[in-house]
């Protein structure tokens, strides 16, 4: 990313319902390379009122915290 280079993005919608208008000046960068898994980790999309990254991250991370500490309980019983 450069941090002298900027060029001009948007106007788009950053989230489902919530448009963003005007066009601002951001840093750019250069991609090398894209690449890919079969099997994703975690693929979401936050749909509905704009929240913040957090609400959105957490809950399912916890949960699967929360179920391997479950099936480790229960495998101990």
């Amino acid at each position: 990313m450069s941090i002298t280079e900027t060029a001009p993005e948007g106007p788009f919608v950053e989230m489902h319902g919530y448009p963003f208008s005007g066009v601002n000046q951001f840093p750019v960068f250069h991609v090398k390379k894209i690449t890919y898994r079969n099997d994703p980790i975690l693929p979401l999309s936050a749909a509905g009122h704009l929240a913040d990254e957090t609400q959105t991250m957490v809950g399912p991370l916890t949960a699967a915290q929360i179920m391997k500490l479950a099936v480790k309980l229960l495998t101990f019983i």
